[in-house]
């Protein structure tokens, strides 16, 4: 069977595709004009961003044209490339989190400090209380502490470069899976231009030394996609089976790291749907369900009985609506009087009651257009900058002053020449993304609908940041997909625009040669 042919009607997929393609790019390119001309909330230079994105443009077009000229030696010489290439990325990134590693400080701490109790001591220690009323960062701290364990019995003591060399693992494979599912829908060209966009993704590369569930998370986003590419292709029965066991496997870790990540679930089974995959797939869906709840109910009864007093955590765990909350103030940004107000009622329930309210009355002060106006700022706080945040969790105390931290950090000497590379490929992936989502809605691209479920994830993340606490950290672990859907889209973006060079070439020419005569 084909690996990325729908099985249901082509009239029915072609339509639905083109009318969600459609919807998605007025609401994306509204966002972005924002983000470009009218950026409220940080305030870049538009003709500097402008010019940033035409330089990533130029130079992404001319090594695309690059690799299309020498097309043939690249798939030949595609083990070596790719080796030198992976090398290459995770000394750069090792580097990087040697130069950059600071003392952690707040969530990071509370996520490091907590993994190195976990190993040495086989508890939280002093960061049990935090725990307790953040309990959703149990998931990573559970697993840097497993790694830590590992480590300090085969008699590492610098258990914070272990985190780093892990953290840039994290990375190098999250990449290393993209080229694959580039690979999968395009070619070795096209999972090499991944490559490029994500290595170019600067602030990507500045948080390596901060272990934290944004990039923990990240190669549990691009392994869903990868293996479900591959569960698609499978034709024999068991391996199908164990590649849905497996799926529920990553998605459950994925999950407990940062829950964010089941949105990339939910967008792989609505193109199950589309592609009238469902029943095909369903002794795989069973298993990955399975194995999904029954590792979240196993990691829900570790954590009751060997991390946290449930009772004592029911007492100080903060309800998840309180970012809902928090997300309807200001721009929708965190604000430490509505932390202050979840914690004035003394139990969980009272807390729930009162936030539920609180929402209420916000929406109601609002009103619909009101809440329209309010839901634009708040995504321009969650899309409209590149450097992502990354700033702020890399300038905890850093432990090696360099010229790096004069380029990476808000006071430097050339932070604003940073934040200008940084936006500017930011915004050509979304620009990208856009015109991929314009292309698709206006033609009748046959294969257009291979690309929904990595679509469907970026739109997940997009929807899910109306309702949750606004950050622009968030979108990082999604990175990913981003590149994924802006790599499917550059092709035709780039046949578009050598049309108009070309054009533009012969119109000038018949001028240049009436001034030669």
């Amino acid at each position: 069977m084909p690996l990325l042919t729908p099985r249901v009607s082509a009239v029915f997929v072609s339509y639905f595709h083109r009318c969600y393609c459609f919807c998605f790019a007025i609401i994306f390119s509204w966002l972005f004009l924002g983000v470009l001309f009218e950026n409220k909330v940080y305030r870049f230079n538009t003709l500097a961003i402008i010019v940033s994105i035409l330089g990533w443009l130029a130079a992404t077009a001319y090594l695309y044209r690059w690799m299309s000229r020498r097309e043939a030696l690249l798939v030949r010489r595609e083990k070596p490339i790719l080796a030198v290439s992976m090398l290459l990325l995770f000394v750069g990134q090792l580097s990087l989190g040697y130069w950059l590693a600071v003392a952690t400080a707040w969530d990071t701490e509370a996520v490091y400090r907590g993994a190195v109790n976990l190993a040495l001591q086989g508890n939280l220690g002093n960061y049990r209380d935090y725990f307790h009323i953040f309990p959703h960062n149990l998931g990573a701290t559970s697993l840097l502490g497993l790694l830590f364990s590992t480590g300090a019995a085969l008699g590492m003591e610098d258990l914070y470069w272990l985190g780093t060399i892990y953290n840039v693992v994290s990375l190098t494979l999250g990449s290393l899976l993209v080229y694959g599912i580039c690979r999968e829908l395009k070619d070795v060209k096209h999972g090499l231009l991944a490559l490029w966009l994500l290595t170019t993704c600067i602030p990507l590369q500045f948080y390596t030394p901060v272990f934290y569930t944004d990039t923990l998370s990240l190669p549990f986003v691009a392994a869903l996609y990868y293996f479900y590419l591959r569960l698609l292709k499978q034709e024999v029965f068991y391996k199908r089976l164990l590649l849905g066991i497996f799926l529920g496997l990553l998605c459950a870790m994925g999950a407990l790291i940062k829950f964010s990540v089941a949105i990339v679930a939910v967008a792989i089974l609505a193109d199950l749907v589309i592609r009238g995959q469902l029943w095909r797939q369903r002794y795989s869906l069973v298993a990955a369900l399975l194995i999904f709840f029954i590792l979240l109910k196993s990691f829900t009864a570790y954590r009751d009985n060997h991390l946290l007093d449930e009772r004592y955590s029911d007492l100080k765990r903060v309800p998840h609506l309180h970012w809902v909350m928090m997300g309807l103030k200001g721009n929708g940004a965190y604000n430490g009087e509505d932390y202050g107000y979840t914690h004035s009622y003394p139990t969980y329930e009272q807390r729930v009651d009162a936030n539920l309210a609180r929402i209420k009355e916000r929406l109601a002060d609002y009103g619909f257009r009101g809440y329209l106006e309010f839901l634009g700022r708040k995504q321009q706080l969650n899309f409209g900058s590149g450097i992502y945040g990354v700033h702020e969790m890399i300038d905890d105390n850093p432990q090696r002053r360099n010229a790096l931290h004069e380029f990476a950090l808000d006071g430097g000497r050339y932070f604003d020449y940073y934040k200008v590379l940084a936006h500017g490929h930011h915004v050509l992936i979304f620009l990208l993304i856009i015109w991929g989502l314009w292309y698709d809605a206006v033609t009748r691209n046959k294969q257009a609908a291979t690309i929904f479920a990595a679509r469907t994830a970026v739109v997940g993340i997009y929807l899910f940041l109306l309702l949750w606490e606004a950050n622009s950290r968030y979108i990082i672990n999604f990175i990913p997909v981003f590149v994924i859907c802006a790599v499917y889209s550059f092709p035709d973006a780039y046949r578009v625009l050598t049309a108009l060079r070309r054009t533009l070439l012969d119109s000038l020419r018949p001028h240049d040669e009436a001034e030669a005569a």
